[in-house]
């Protein structure tokens, strides 16, 4: 066995050194086969992982390679396999090979909403690799699923399919805030798209102010002089000389600079960041990794801060000028070079890495501009621009203000991203929220770092046995995931639907809606608070309507574990909408 792994390994280094010099030489695609033949001698299930690893990333960027002779047998063997990664690996190489059953197994694991979440991403991803030819209808049809939706938008922009843009702006509306971006920029990626999209803005399908900076950049690159036209009507022209560039800092710093009674509203600055900047940037451990991290940057200097976001173009950095990659089927992908053979490049974009095969590339440019795109803060008004500068000048974290844009972000039913709490207590199961206890002696929450004003919040819950005590509390004060205080609707036995004020005054409203509650089943239950009014229901029944002007207007939302006996209680569907202009 162990002459078998080490003959394995030598060929393996040998098969990956020949892809890097070049994949597409029959040696290396000879080497494969010898590998393939390797892998039907063995038995040893972490023989085949190790080997099975290598093949897989030796042929990063390649859609199809010819079929080993041995491969059939051996694929036989490894779908036997008691090592689940084994399988799965074993079904990813088979897709390269253009093994027919490998395609149907794997749209098979995406489409099952029941399957293990991460299995069905892989699945998609090793479909989407191989570019499979009939893969646009399943995406439409995986964006009404919560756990795929993001990836299937992403991936629709790899694909020339006439339906795409009516599901995207049909759906626009029900995505969250990264979602909405995933989809602007799936529509800037193609001509057809970007000719939806301008319509779609233009009838306030899609609000213009929701397209970022850097899909307008994308979609100026499009050779299409309707939409260029479009462009110029939506947005105008954006100022590239350095002498406007100058004016404009100038009117920022002067503007900024003079005395305000606005007190900055920091969750709002950290709203429009989110919006603005997060898709590229880190700041205080969020955000994303395409440009650098700037929670240690000069953010407190405004002028440093202004000649950055204004003229990004001024020093670019070698690590972050832009590439621009057009395919043969007028794709357009803008990123920062991340790795390069002489199969494929891959390109870091807002989206997520995207490996493009050499010979699908029909032009490629660096770009004389910056990643980071001019006019980010053009569309601020002043309060808006007070609120970022003095979140970009702070010096820890804030809470996430809710708004329209990000509210269906609350929640993104597969991990506690932006919530606080002890994960002994707390944990997400098939995108359910699930907060269990053996018995507590003080109190346990699971805290949003979303704060809310105005708002309706719709969510599903269920109390196991009918067992103990749980509540949401909204508006509140945090001091950590133990101290929560403010109000709260109550869940459990004779408390259902009641309101309390915790280390405040107590009971609020002391109504019950326990005859509404489905014991031991999932219940709906909503919460509305506009002003000093708030209502709750349970099942479509009202349980509780109080206007009491003492109640907190602006303040977290969490979830509590009772002192007491064992207990659990779960929380699905949540959806949070944000209630402006009452």
């Amino acid at each position: 066995m162990m002459f078998f792994r080490s003959c394995a390994i030598v060929m393996l280094f040998l098969v990956c050194n020949a892809g890097q010099v070049s994949a597409q030489d029959a040696g290396a695609d000879d080497g494969i086969a010898a590998l393939v033949e390797v892998l039907g001698a063995s038995d040893d299930a972490s023989f085949h992982l190790d080997i099975l690893k290598g093949i897989n990333d030796a042929l990063k960027g390649r859609r199809k390679i010819d079929m080993p002779k041995a491969w059939p047998e051996v694929y036989k063997l490894l779908k036997q396999s008691k090592d689940a990664q084994v399988r799965e690996l074993a079904q990813s190489l088979a897709i390269v090979f253009g093994d027919a059953s490998a395609f149907d197994a794997h749209k098979k694991t995406m489409m099952d909403g029941a399957a293990d979440a991460a299995a069905r991403k892989r699945s998609l991803d090793s479909l989407l690799s191989a570019k499979a030819a009939d893969l646009a209808p399943l995406l439409h049809a995986l964006i009404s699923d919560k756990a795929l939706r993001s990836d299937a938008i992403k991936a629709l922009a790899a694909y020339d399919d006439a339906k795409t843009p009516a599901v995207l702006i049909e759906n626009y509306k029900t995505f969250s805030l990264p979602e909405k971006q995933a989809a602007l920029s799936t529509l800037a990626s193609r001509a057809a798209y970007a000719h939806a999209l301008i319509a779609a803005i233009s009838s306030s399908a899609i609000p213009r102010g929701d397209v970022p900076a850097d899909t307008v950049r994308q979609l100026r690159l499009i050779k299409d002089d309707k939409i260029q036209a479009a462009i110029m009507n939506l947005w105008g022209k954006v100022n590239d000389t350095p002498a406007d560039k100058q004016k404009r800092i100038v009117e920022l710093t002067a503007m900024l600079g003079k005395a305000s009674t606005y007190e900055p509203d920091l969750p709002r600055g950290r709203a429009i960041f989110a919006q603005t900047c997060a898709q590229c940037h880190m700041l205080f451990g969020t955000g994303g990794k395409v440009g650098p991290d700037i929670t240690g940057s000069n953010r407190n200097n405004l002028d440093y801060l202004l000649q950055n976001v204004v003229d990004p173009n001024a020093l670019i950095g070698k690590d972050y000028q832009a590439t621009e990659i057009r395919t043969e089927d007028d794709q357009i992908i803008v990123g920062i070079l991340e790795r390069e053979d002489d199969s494929a490049v891959t390109l870091k974009t807002t989206g997520g890495s995207i490996i493009t095969p050499k010979n699908e590339i029909s032009s490629r440019r660096l770009s004389d501009n910056s990643m980071m795109p001019q006019g980010l803060i053009d569309h601020l008004k002043e309060p808006e621009l007070r609120d970022f500068v003095a979140y970009m000048a702070s010096t820890s974290q804030t809470p996430l203000l809710a708004t329209a844009n990000n509210a269906l972000g609350l929640f993104n039913g597969q991990d506690l991203s932006n919530w606080v709490g002890d994960d002994a207590y707390w944990k997400v199961e098939r995108g359910e929220i699930v907060g269990k206890s053996s018995g507590l002696k003080e109190y346990r929450y699971l805290v949003s770092q979303m704060v809310v004003t105005d708002f309706h919040l719709k969510l599903k819950v269920k109390l196991t046995s009918d067992a103990g005590n749980s509540g949401i509390f909204f508006r509140a004060a945090m001091k950590d995931d133990r101290h929560v205080s403010g109000p709260q609707a109550d869940i459990g036995q004779a408390w259902w639907g009641k309101l309390v004020e915790s280390e405040g005054r107590g009971t609020l409203w002391d109504k019950s809606g326990e005859a509404y509650v489905k014991k031991n089943e999932w219940n709906d239950y909503e919460i509305r608070a506009v002003g000093s009014r708030v209502q709750t229901w349970i099942n479509g029944q009202l349980c509780a309507d109080l206007t009491d002007a003492k109640l907190a207007r602006r303040g977290h939302l969490a979830l509590q574990l009772h002192i007491g006996d064992a207990m659990e209680v779960r929380f699905k569907d949540v959806e949070l909408e944000v209630v402006e202009g009452k």
